[in-house]
C-alpha cells in the first residue's frame, strides 16, 4: 500500500510519518484552520535550537508547534557510560567476557577447525554488541550472518551450536530439507522462529536478539528453471523474512516478531561447489595441464558470491551473506583429539559406578584410520567407540558393588577386574580369568 506523504510548513518538502532507521521521531501532522501540513524531521531540529516564541506564526501553529518540540526527545541520544557492560541485560550476558576468552575454552571442545571457530565467535559476538548497542538507541554497523561450507562430517553444525552453548543466546536450529514454501505442508519461517521464542522463555525481547542455524541449506538450491520451484526458489524467498528486516506474527498470531536483530547460521556441503570454482578459475582438478593448479583441499578458499549463484541460489540470498566461512577436512590429530573427548565423557559413566577406563592408543588409531577410510569425518566416531566399549559398558552395568578396573587392549580385547574390598586399607582387585589377588597399588 502506498504511504501518503504530506509537505512540511516550514521547508514544503515532502515528508513520511513512518521515520527512517536513523530518524528519532515521525513527522508530526499539523492542521491550521483548512491547512493541513507537518512538520519534518530536519524542522524539529532547526526549531529546537532556536526559540519557536520569536517567529511570526499565529499562536495556534506556534501552541501546536510548541507541543511537538516539548515531546521530541534528546537530539543527542545518551552515550552510555564506560562501565556500562557492567550490568548488562540478560539477553547481553555474553558481552560481559571477551571473544578471546570463548575462543580459549570452545578449543578444548571443538578440534581441527581454529580460524573457523574464531570467526563464528566473532560473527555472534559482533551482531549481539549491534543489537545492544542500538536498545540505548545508538547507531551501530550492520548485522552479518554466516554460511558455513565443509565437507560432510567436519562439524559444521556442532561448531554454531557449541558457540550458542557457550555464549547461552538462545536459537533454533532446523534442517533445510524440512521446510517448504507457505502454504505446503512441513517447517516453514513462522514454525522456526515460534521454537526460538519457545527457547528464549517465550521473552520476545531475548528471542529477536537470538540466532537461527540452518542445516542442510544447499539442499534449497535452485533444481529447476521454472518459476514455481517449491523446493527451492520458493523456499529461498521464504527464507528472506529472516535474512531480511520484516515483521512476522508468531505464536498462532499472537506474536508480533520483528527480524531485525536476527542472526542466521546456515551450513551446507555444497557437493560440487569446488568443480564450479574449478571451471571458473580454468583450473583442471585431475592432470597438469595447468601451469599454475590450485590444490583441491583449497579450492573452496576461493569461493565468491557468483559461485553460489551458479550453484543454484538467487542474488538476493546470496547478496544478504558475506563470504563463507570454510571448515576443512578433518585431520587425522583432530579426529584422534574427538575420540579422546568423547572418551573422557565415557570415562565419567565408569568413575560413577567405581572404575576406571583403560584404552590402549592403538585401537584408537586403528579406529580413525577407518574413519578416514570412510570420509565421513567425526560421524562415525561415536559408532566405533560404541562398538569399542560394548562389552565394558555391558559389564559396567552388571559390575561388581565395589569397582574396578576395564582395560582395552591393542586389538580391541575388553578385559574387567572387580575390587574386592574397597574398604580396607590395602585394597585388593580380582582380575577375570586367573583367579588371584594383587594389591591395588601394584597396579
Amino acid at each position: 500500500m502506498v504511504k501518503r506523504k504530506i509537505r512540511c510548513f516550514f521547508c514544503n518538502k515532502l515528508a513520511s510519518q513512518e521515520p527512517s532507521k536513523n530518524e528519532l521521531f515521525v513527522a508530526q501532522k499539523v492542521s491550521v484552520g483548512k491547512r493541513h501540513g507537518c512538520i519534518c524531521s530536519n524542522c524539529v531540529n532547526l526549531l529546537y535550537e532556536k526559540h519557536i516564541e520569536s517567529l511570526s506564526l499565529t499562536d495556534t501553529l506556534k501552541n501546536k508547534l510548541l507541543s511537538i518540540v516539548n515531546e521530541r526527545p534528546n537530539k543527542t541520544p545518551t552515550v552510555p557510560p564506560s562501565d556500562l557492560l557492567d550490568e548488562l541485560p540478560s539477553s547481553f550476558q555474553c558481552l560481559k567476557y571477551s571473544i578471546s576468552s570463548f575462543y580459549n575454552v570452545l578449543t578444548e571442545k571443538v578440534f581441527g577447525q581454529n580460524e573457523a571457530l574464531r570467526k563464528v565467535i566473532y560473527t555472534i559476538y559482533h551482531n549481539q554488541m549491534c543489537n545492544f548497542l542500538e536498545s540505548y538507541g545508538l547507531s551501530s554497523p550492520s548485522r552479518e550472518h554466516a554460511l558455513i561450507i565443509g565437507p560432510t562430517g567436519c562439524g559444521k553444525t556442532f561448531l554454531a551450536t557449541t558457540v550458542l552453548d557457550a555464549m547461552k543466546i538462545p536459537y533454533a536450529k532446523s534442517d533445510a530439507t524440512a521446510i517448504t514454501s507457505a502454504g505446503y505442508v512441513g517447517d516453514n519461517v513462522e514454525n522456526i522462529l515460534n521454537r526460538l521464542y519457545i527457547a528464549a522463555g517465550k521473552n520476545l525481547a531475548k528471542a529477536q536478539n537470538g540466532v537461527i542455524v540452518i542445516d542442510e541449506i544447499d539442499k534449497k538450491a535452485r533444481t529447476s528453471d521454472r518459476e514455481r520451484d517449491i523446493n527451492g526458489l520458493s523456499v529461498q524467498q521464504e527464507l528472506l523474512k529472516i535474512l531480511e528486516p520484516s515483521t512476522v506474527w508468531i505464536n498462532h498470531g499472537n506474536v508480533h516478531f520483528d527480524t531485525s536483530n536476527l542472526t542466521v547460521i546456515m551450513c551446507g556441503a555444497f557437493v560440487g561447489l569446488d568443480d564450479i570454482i574449478a571451471r571458473r578459475l580454468n583450473q583442471r582438478q585431475i592432470g597438469f595441464s595447468s601451469s599454475n593448479p590450485i590444490p583441491n583441499t583449497s579450492l573452496l578458499s576461493y569461493v565468491e558470491p557468483k559461485d553460489i549463484v551458479s550453484y543454484g541460489f538467487i542474488e538476493e540470498f546470496v547478496g544478504r551473506i558475506p563470504t563463507p566461512i570454510i571448515l576443512e577436512p578433518l585431520s587425522r590429530t583432530a579426529i584422534l583429539d574427538i575420540i579422546y573427548s568423547q572418551l573422557n565423557a565415557q570415562n565419567t559413566l565408569f568413575s560413577i559406578k567405581g572404575f576406571s577406563l583403560s584404552v590402549d592408543e592403538m585401537v584408537l588409531n586403528k579406529i580413525v584410520d577407518r574413519v578416514l577410510l570412510h570420509n565421513t569425518g567425526a560421524r562415525d566416531v561415536a559408532k566405533e567407540l560404541s562398538a569399542l566399549l560394548y562389552n565394558a559398558k555391558y559389564n559396567l552395568l552388571e559390575s561388581h558393588p565395589n569397582g574396578g578396573i576395564c582395560e582395552i587392549d591393542e586389538n580391541g580385547n575388553t578385559s574387567i577386574s572387580f575390587y574386592l574390598n574397597k574398604s580396607s586399607s590395602t585394597n585388593q582387585i580380582w582380575f577375570e580369568g586367573p583367579e588371584y589377588l594383587i594389591d591395588e597399588d601394584e597396579v
